[in-house]
Protein backbone atom coordinates (compact mmCIF):
# COMPACT_ATOMS: atom_id res chain seq x y z
CA UNK A 1 0.00 0.00 0.00
CA UNK A 2 1.81 3.29 -1.28
CA UNK A 3 1.33 6.41 0.51
CA UNK A 4 1.72 9.27 -1.83
CA UNK A 5 2.77 12.61 0.15
CA UNK A 6 2.35 15.85 -2.66
CA UNK A 7 3.71 18.75 -1.78
CA UNK A 8 3.62 22.27 -3.42
CA UNK A 9 5.83 24.82 -3.52
CA UNK A 10 6.70 28.32 -4.29
CA UNK A 11 9.55 30.10 -3.80
CA UNK A 12 9.99 27.99 -0.09
CA UNK A 13 13.47 26.51 -0.31
CA UNK A 14 13.85 28.31 3.15
CA UNK A 15 12.00 25.28 4.44
CA UNK A 16 11.38 22.81 1.75
CA UNK A 17 14.69 20.64 3.21
CA UNK A 18 12.91 20.28 6.23
CA UNK A 19 9.13 19.24 5.04
CA UNK A 20 11.50 16.94 2.54
CA UNK A 21 13.75 15.04 5.72
CA UNK A 22 10.15 14.32 7.45
CA UNK A 23 9.03 12.35 5.27
CA UNK A 24 12.45 10.39 4.72
CA UNK A 25 12.86 10.04 8.59
CA UNK A 26 9.64 8.19 8.63
CA UNK A 27 12.17 5.29 6.61
CA UNK A 28 8.76 3.97 5.08
CA UNK A 29 8.82 1.23 3.02
CA UNK A 30 6.96 2.06 0.20
CA UNK A 31 6.14 5.92 -0.44
CA UNK A 32 6.35 8.29 -3.23
CA UNK A 33 7.17 12.30 -2.63
CA UNK A 34 6.23 14.55 -5.47
CA UNK A 35 6.67 18.41 -5.16
CA UNK A 36 4.99 20.46 -7.81
CA UNK A 37 7.16 23.69 -7.92
CA UNK A 38 5.71 27.02 -9.46
CA UNK A 39 8.82 27.84 -11.25
CA UNK A 40 10.93 29.44 -8.00
CA UNK A 41 13.51 31.79 -8.16
CA UNK A 42 15.22 30.97 -4.83
CA UNK A 43 17.04 27.95 -4.14
CA UNK A 44 14.31 25.53 -3.93
CA UNK A 45 15.34 23.78 -7.36
CA UNK A 46 19.13 23.43 -6.09
CA UNK A 47 17.61 21.63 -3.09
CA UNK A 48 15.46 19.28 -4.94
CA UNK A 49 18.19 18.44 -7.25
CA UNK A 50 19.86 16.39 -3.89
CA UNK A 51 17.34 14.20 -3.75
CA UNK A 52 17.33 11.91 -5.97
CA UNK A 53 14.22 10.07 -4.56
CA UNK A 54 11.52 12.99 -5.47
CA UNK A 55 9.31 13.49 -8.57
CA UNK A 56 9.73 17.17 -9.15
CA UNK A 57 9.00 19.20 -11.74
CA UNK A 58 9.54 23.38 -11.58
CA UNK A 59 7.58 25.29 -14.29
CA UNK A 60 4.95 28.16 -13.91
CA UNK A 61 1.56 27.28 -12.72
CA UNK A 62 -1.85 29.33 -12.15
CA UNK A 63 -1.83 28.65 -8.27
CA UNK A 64 -1.02 26.42 -5.32
CA UNK A 65 -4.48 24.25 -6.46
CA UNK A 66 -2.83 23.47 -9.67
CA UNK A 67 0.04 22.43 -8.14
CA UNK A 68 -2.13 20.17 -5.77
CA UNK A 69 -4.25 18.61 -8.93
CA UNK A 70 -0.87 18.37 -10.87
CA UNK A 71 0.66 16.26 -8.23
CA UNK A 72 -2.39 13.95 -7.56
CA UNK A 73 -2.76 13.37 -11.16
CA UNK A 74 0.99 12.40 -10.95
CA UNK A 75 0.75 9.82 -7.91
CA UNK A 76 0.37 6.20 -7.60
CA UNK A 77 -0.33 5.97 -4.04
CA UNK A 78 -3.75 4.07 -2.22
CA UNK A 79 -2.90 6.79 0.46
CA UNK A 80 -2.94 10.58 -0.16
CA UNK A 81 -1.32 13.27 1.93
CA UNK A 82 -0.86 16.81 1.54
CA UNK A 83 2.20 18.51 3.32
CA UNK A 84 3.23 21.99 2.23
CA UNK A 85 6.36 23.13 2.12
CA UNK A 86 7.19 24.73 5.11
CA UNK A 87 5.50 22.04 7.50
CA UNK A 88 6.57 18.58 8.19
CA UNK A 89 5.91 15.43 9.88
CA UNK A 90 6.47 14.03 13.13
CA UNK A 91 8.23 10.61 13.74
CA UNK A 92 6.53 7.46 13.09
CA UNK A 93 3.31 8.96 11.32
CA UNK A 94 3.28 6.71 8.30
CA UNK A 95 3.47 3.42 10.21
CA UNK A 96 0.61 4.89 12.50
CA UNK A 97 -1.47 5.61 9.87
CA UNK A 98 -0.54 2.15 7.57
CA UNK A 99 -1.57 0.58 10.75
CA UNK A 100 -5.00 2.39 11.22
CA UNK A 101 -5.63 1.38 7.61
CA UNK A 102 -4.87 -2.30 7.86
CA UNK A 103 -6.80 -2.72 10.99
CA UNK A 104 -9.62 -0.90 9.65
CA UNK A 105 -10.08 -1.65 6.23
CA UNK A 106 -13.89 0.59 6.01
CA UNK A 107 -11.82 3.30 6.68
CA UNK A 108 -11.93 6.10 4.44
CA UNK A 109 -9.96 9.12 6.10
CA UNK A 110 -7.45 9.01 9.21
CA UNK A 111 -7.45 12.87 11.01
CA UNK A 112 -4.86 13.36 13.59
CA UNK A 113 -3.67 16.28 16.18
CA UNK A 114 -0.80 19.00 15.27
CA UNK A 115 1.29 20.90 16.59
CA UNK A 116 0.96 24.91 15.57
CA UNK A 117 4.41 27.35 15.05
CA UNK A 118 4.69 30.79 14.27
CA UNK A 119 8.20 31.73 12.55
CA UNK A 120 10.33 33.99 15.90
CA UNK A 121 7.74 32.26 18.37
CA UNK A 122 9.59 29.32 20.64
CA UNK A 123 6.43 28.27 21.72
CA UNK A 124 4.41 25.61 20.16
CA UNK A 125 0.77 24.88 20.33
CA UNK A 126 -1.18 21.72 20.42
CA UNK A 127 -4.46 21.30 18.46
CA UNK A 128 -6.75 18.97 18.76
CA UNK A 129 -9.05 19.20 15.77
CA UNK A 130 -12.78 17.57 15.77
CA UNK A 131 -12.60 14.54 13.63
CA UNK A 132 -16.36 14.62 12.42
CA UNK A 133 -18.07 16.13 9.25
CA UNK A 134 -21.18 17.65 11.17
CA UNK A 135 -18.20 19.58 13.50
CA UNK A 136 -16.20 20.49 10.39
CA UNK A 137 -19.02 22.29 8.89
CA UNK A 138 -19.47 24.35 12.03
CA UNK A 139 -15.80 25.96 11.62
CA UNK A 140 -16.87 29.06 13.62
CA UNK A 141 -17.33 26.57 16.69
CA UNK A 142 -14.75 24.65 16.38
CA UNK A 143 -11.26 23.91 15.37
CA UNK A 144 -11.22 22.02 12.45
CA UNK A 145 -8.60 19.91 10.74
CA UNK A 146 -7.16 23.36 9.26
CA UNK A 147 -3.78 21.61 7.84
CA UNK A 148 -3.49 18.40 6.02
CA UNK A 149 -0.31 17.73 7.39
CA UNK A 150 -3.07 15.81 10.26
CA UNK A 151 -4.91 13.93 7.85
CA UNK A 152 -4.23 11.07 4.94
CA UNK A 153 -6.81 9.19 3.30
CA UNK A 154 -7.67 6.89 0.43
CA UNK A 155 -7.36 7.50 -3.33
CA UNK A 156 -10.84 7.18 -3.70
CA UNK A 157 -12.04 10.08 -1.35
CA UNK A 158 -10.14 12.77 -4.12
CA UNK A 159 -11.05 11.21 -6.94
CA UNK A 160 -14.46 11.29 -6.06
CA UNK A 161 -14.35 14.68 -4.52
CA UNK A 162 -12.34 15.86 -8.06
CA UNK A 163 -9.82 18.20 -8.62
CA UNK A 164 -9.07 21.63 -6.75
CA UNK A 165 -11.43 24.58 -8.54
CA UNK A 166 -8.95 26.66 -9.51
CA UNK A 167 -10.02 30.36 -8.49
CA UNK A 168 -10.13 29.20 -4.74
CA UNK A 169 -6.58 30.96 -3.56
CA UNK A 170 -7.22 30.73 -0.02
CA UNK A 171 -9.77 27.78 1.66
CA UNK A 172 -8.83 25.11 -0.48
CA UNK A 173 -8.36 22.99 2.43
CA UNK A 174 -11.66 23.52 3.68
CA UNK A 175 -13.06 23.04 0.63
CA UNK A 176 -11.48 19.64 0.16
CA UNK A 177 -12.89 19.16 3.75
CA UNK A 178 -16.32 19.21 4.04
CA UNK A 179 -16.83 17.15 0.18
CA UNK A 180 -13.99 14.40 1.53
CA UNK A 181 -15.66 14.03 4.85
CA UNK A 182 -19.51 13.84 4.22
CA UNK A 183 -20.00 10.07 3.93
CA UNK A 184 -16.59 9.02 4.89
CA UNK A 185 -15.83 6.00 7.35
CA UNK A 186 -13.35 8.63 9.61
CA UNK A 187 -10.86 7.44 11.79
CA UNK A 188 -9.65 9.73 14.83
CA UNK A 189 -6.65 9.66 15.72
CA UNK A 190 -4.83 11.05 18.89
CA UNK A 191 -1.34 10.88 17.61
CA UNK A 192 0.63 14.28 16.73
CA UNK A 193 0.93 13.98 12.89
CA UNK A 194 2.91 17.03 12.32
CA UNK A 195 3.86 20.61 12.67
CA UNK A 196 1.91 23.10 10.61
CA UNK A 197 3.96 26.25 10.38
CA UNK A 198 3.41 29.74 9.98
CA UNK A 199 5.98 31.99 8.23
CA UNK A 200 5.55 36.03 8.17
CA UNK A 201 4.77 35.71 4.19
CA UNK A 202 2.84 33.08 4.25
CA UNK A 203 -1.25 33.40 3.05
CA UNK A 204 -2.69 32.12 6.79
CA UNK A 205 -0.04 35.29 8.26
CA UNK A 206 -1.30 37.55 5.63
CA UNK A 207 -5.09 37.06 6.59
CA UNK A 208 -4.31 36.92 10.80
CA UNK A 209 -5.69 40.84 11.00
CA UNK A 210 -9.10 41.95 11.81
CA UNK A 211 -10.58 42.29 8.16
CA UNK A 212 -8.34 39.25 6.41
CA UNK A 213 -10.28 36.94 9.37
CA UNK A 214 -13.39 38.15 8.70
CA UNK A 215 -13.06 37.51 5.04
CA UNK A 216 -12.03 34.48 5.82
CA UNK A 217 -15.00 33.68 7.97
CA UNK A 218 -17.17 35.44 4.85
CA UNK A 219 -15.39 33.09 2.98
CA UNK A 220 -16.01 29.54 5.01
CA UNK A 221 -19.82 30.85 5.00
CA UNK A 222 -20.12 30.72 1.20
CA UNK A 223 -18.09 27.76 0.87
CA UNK A 224 -20.36 25.70 3.21
CA UNK A 225 -23.26 27.31 1.95
CA UNK A 226 -22.41 26.22 -1.43
CA UNK A 227 -21.33 22.93 -0.11
CA UNK A 228 -24.60 21.88 1.32
CA UNK A 229 -26.43 23.30 -1.29
CA UNK A 230 -25.07 21.52 -4.01
CA UNK A 231 -24.61 18.48 -1.74
CA UNK A 232 -26.18 17.58 1.18
CA UNK A 233 -29.38 20.10 0.85
CA UNK A 234 -30.71 18.24 4.02
CA UNK A 235 -28.63 20.27 6.51
CA UNK A 236 -28.90 23.41 5.54
CA UNK A 237 -31.03 24.58 7.56
CA UNK A 238 -29.60 23.18 10.89
CA UNK A 239 -26.48 24.90 9.91
CA UNK A 240 -28.26 27.85 9.02
CA UNK A 241 -29.56 27.11 12.35
CA UNK A 242 -26.51 27.13 14.23
CA UNK A 243 -24.57 30.53 12.27
CA UNK A 244 -27.51 32.64 13.19
CA UNK A 245 -27.21 31.46 16.95
CA UNK A 246 -23.45 31.80 16.87
CA UNK A 247 -23.62 35.62 15.09
CA UNK A 248 -26.08 36.71 16.82
CA UNK A 249 -26.26 35.03 20.59
CA UNK A 250 -22.62 33.85 21.31
CA UNK A 251 -21.05 36.56 19.76
CA UNK A 252 -23.44 39.61 19.47
CA UNK A 253 -22.45 42.55 21.72
CA UNK A 254 -23.13 42.60 25.60
CA UNK A 255 -26.17 45.11 25.07
CA UNK A 256 -27.43 42.69 23.40
CA UNK A 257 -27.09 39.89 25.55
CA UNK A 258 -27.47 41.14 28.36
CA UNK A 259 -31.57 41.71 28.40
CA UNK A 260 -31.94 38.44 26.62
CA UNK A 261 -30.07 36.84 29.79
CA UNK A 262 -32.37 38.81 32.34
CA UNK A 263 -35.68 37.55 30.01
CA UNK A 264 -34.24 33.89 30.12
CA UNK A 265 -33.71 34.00 33.66
CA UNK A 266 -37.24 35.56 34.50
CA UNK A 267 -39.00 33.27 32.20
CA UNK A 268 -36.99 29.92 33.22
CA UNK A 269 -34.80 30.09 36.15
CA UNK A 270 -36.50 32.91 38.67
CA UNK A 271 -37.91 30.48 41.11
CA UNK A 272 -34.63 28.53 41.69
CA UNK A 273 -31.52 30.86 41.14
CA UNK A 274 -30.13 34.06 42.38
CA UNK A 275 -29.96 36.78 39.72
CA UNK A 276 -26.45 37.57 40.43
CA UNK A 277 -25.49 34.65 40.82
CA UNK A 278 -27.01 33.71 37.53
CA UNK A 279 -25.59 37.23 35.71
CA UNK A 280 -22.10 36.44 37.72
CA UNK A 281 -21.30 32.52 36.93
CA UNK A 282 -24.09 31.43 34.31
CA UNK A 283 -26.77 28.79 34.61
CA UNK A 284 -24.64 25.96 34.68
CA UNK A 285 -22.20 27.24 37.31
CA UNK A 286 -24.62 28.73 39.58
CA UNK A 287 -27.22 26.06 39.37
CA UNK A 288 -24.24 23.87 40.62
CA UNK A 289 -23.65 25.82 43.10
CA UNK A 290 -27.15 26.15 44.00
CA UNK A 291 -27.53 22.07 43.87
CA UNK A 292 -24.02 20.52 44.56
CA UNK A 293 -23.55 16.57 43.61
CA UNK A 294 -24.43 14.86 46.93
Amino acid sequence: MKISILTPSFNSGRYLERAIKSVLAQNDPDFEHIVIDGGSTDETVSILKRYPHLKWVSEPDRGQCDAMNKAFARSMGEIIAYLNADDWFEPGVFAHVRDCFARQPETDMVIGNFYCAHAGETKVELSVPVKDYRSTLLFFRHRWPLNPVCYFYRRAVQLAVGEFPLDEHNAMDYWFLVRAMMGAQIHGSDLVFGTYFSPPESKTARASGVSGQQRTMRRLCDLVRQHLRENDPELLPWWNAHWLFHRWVRESPERVKAPLRYLAYKALFSDILDYHEYQDLGFRRAYRKRFPHP
